[in-house]
């Protein structure tokens, strides 16, 4: 990077990087303007390395008389001033506590036990492959995230067995159903694709305001708790999940039945969230859970 003032642009970066399976651990830039940065990406989990910082080049500039000690004085002044907010970096326990929906409390509850912040997308077709992935998975992961339609000879024997291998593992089912319509259409479809029954959460598009969210949180009332995952951004080419319909779907985290987003940037703001990214592709994906 060129120059960091708040960090911001490098550990978005740093996140979409680690989405698609790359490690980053450390930054080289140019000029450290000294406002916050450094501290605000050591929190993201990302060192940096700077050739300059801002009182070095103010140093040089005044020893040789190219600016005055009042200027000096004056560019100390702003940047003391202007200091980036590091918010603290919580533990998993203490965002447990913070966690107002009940299926994000119980996942959070899981990451510490498992020491796991893996979330998989069984992308598959048959029953069969489904059963045999989550067996195998099951101890590694806490969260399978499934597509019900496109599971030809899905049954009801495929969700007892699924919440059959999720209590004996310690995982969560996350249906990828991605609902997006008004709230009693939205209370009849999610009762179809399991959500209470066998799915503990499930995507939702924010098109349609809260009362997509109105008619979850009816429909997990009769069939029992349910985590909402607003999708806020996705990562398909010409995608329209951007500027002021991302917003408006982060505007809907203050609903109890939101646990959290999908998302490329790190958008959620309550530590008792979580995020998890949005990828494309048929294969199987790995991805963190934040």
């Amino acid at each position: 990077e060129d120059v960091v003032t708040t960090g911001g642009s490098v550990g978005d970066t740093a996140a979409l990087l680690r989405e698609h399976g790359m490690t980053v651990t450390d930054c080289v830039v140019l000029l450290d303007r000294e406002q916050g940065a450094v501290a605000a990406l050591q929190a993201r989990g990302v060192a940096t390395h700077s050739v300059l910082r801002v009182s070095q080049v103010l140093e040089v500039l005044a020893r040789t008389g190219t600016i005055s000690q009042d200027m000096v004085a004056r560019v100390e002044a702003f940047l003391s001033s202007s200091q980036v907010e590091v918010p603290p970096v919580l533990t998993l326990a203490e965002r447990e506590a913070q966690a107002s929906n009940p299926v994000a409390k119980r996942l959070l509850h899981l990451m510490q036990e498992k020491e796991s912040s893996l979330c998989v997308a069984l992308d598959c077709t048959s029953q069969a492959e489904v059963l045999r992935l989550a067996s195998l998975l099951g101890p590694e992961v806490v969260v399978l995230k499934l597509h019900r339609d496109v599971v030809a000879d899905w049954s009801g024997q495929t969700e007892q067995e699924l919440v059959r291998l999720a209590g004996q593992h310690g995982f969560l089912l996350f249906s990828d159903r991605k609902l997006a319509d008004i709230g009693n259409t939205v209370k009849l479809q999610a009762g179809h694709c399991g959500v209470g029954r066998w799915a503990s959460l499930v995507t939702v598009h924010g098109v349609a305001g809260p009362g997509t969210l109105e008619g979850l949180r009816a429909a997990a009332g009769e069939e029992g708790e349910v985590g909402a995952l607003v999708v806020a951004e996705m990562s398909c080419a010409g995608n329209l999940a951007v500027g002021e319909y991302s917003r408006g779907c982060l505007a809907l985290g203050g609903e109890q039945v939101v646990a959290g987003f999908i998302a490329q940037s790190r958008v959620s703001k309550k530590p008792g969230q979580v995020q998890t990214g949005s990828t494309t592709g048929r294969l199987e994906k790995k991805r963190p859970l934040y």
